[in-house]
């Protein structure tokens, strides 16, 4: 299954990070950072409620264009208003990069989430150091302590979870957990079939008060509105978007709702 593999890969990557580069080190460079945005406060404020991605491929659906530039990418996201940034960093599956967050960050006004596999408090202290607002915590790859744990650290840092879910299982472990901000991923993380109707069947069992973020398969305005319709106040868009070929006019639709776009 491909998320064992992804949490697998990741298990060996950190062995590596975390001699090369000490816990310490980032808890160094946390103190020297600048404050953290109100991710789920500007999302919010923001009526499109894009959260736009910068994901240079994925494991079902390979590169997604041949001339990736993650900065070029952020700053279009920006002049076109999106509500904030997400960079898929996990290297091995998706080809991301730490740097692209760290780079990223240096020009962005927006609210930064990171997108990864996070499995160790060390990644939540790495996060942090190279300039997330936000992290991304798999209700499927953690435990109920992990799940409370590590928002916990987040919290302690300044960081705002993103908590993800794909069953109404995973809905109650994230309620019970105490997130606040959830994002409900329509991609099945074992099979990476993609469906809008999981947001459709597990919205309705979120508490009103937290935020609900729809995650993948969002391609058209059409696709937009439907979910804003349900009450998602927040929609993670990448691959839509990264392939664009006119992004501007794409935002446009996604924002605007009334229009497919091609």
């Amino acid at each position: 299954m491909i998320l064992d593999q992804i949490v697998q890969s990741k298990r060996r990557q950190l062995v590596k990070e975390k001699k090369s580069h000490p816990l310490h080190t980032y808890k160094d460079q946390i103190k020297e950072a600048p404050p953290t945005r109100d991710f789920a406060g500007v999302l919010q404020l923001n009526a499109s409620g894009i959260i736009a991605e910068v994901k240079r491929a994925s494991p079902s659906q390979g590169v997604f264009r041949s001339d990736f530039d993650p900065l070029a990418l952020a700053r279009t996201y920006i002049e076109e208003g999106v509500a904030c940034l997400s960079i898929l960093t996990e290297r091995d599956f998706f080809l991301g990069k730490d740097q692209y967050l760290a780079d990223i960050r240096k020009i962005s006004p927006l609210p930064i989430l990171r997108k990864d596999f996070i499995i160790d408090p060390y990644q939540i202290y790495q996060s942090r150091a190279l300039g997330a607002d936000a992290i991304l915590l798999i209700v499927s790859i953690l435990t109920p302590d992990q799940l409370v744990e590590f928002q916990e650290i987040a919290r302690s840092l300044g960081l705002q979870c993103l908590v993800e879910v794909h069953t109404l299982d995973e809905v109650h472990q994230a309620v019970a957990a105490g997130a606040r901000l959830i994002g409900i991923n329509n991609r099945d993380l074992t099979t990476f079939q993609t469906d809008l109707a999981v947001t459709s069947h597990l919205l309705p069992h979120i508490p009103p008060g937290i935020i609900v973020v729809s995650e993948s398969g969002i391609s058209t305005g059409k696709d937009a509105a439907y979910l804003k319709s349900l009450g998602a106040q927040g929609l993670l868009i990448g691959q839509a978007l990264v392939e664009s070929e006119g992004l501007a006019a794409t935002i446009d639709h996604l924002k605007g709702g009334d229009h497919d776009c091609h």
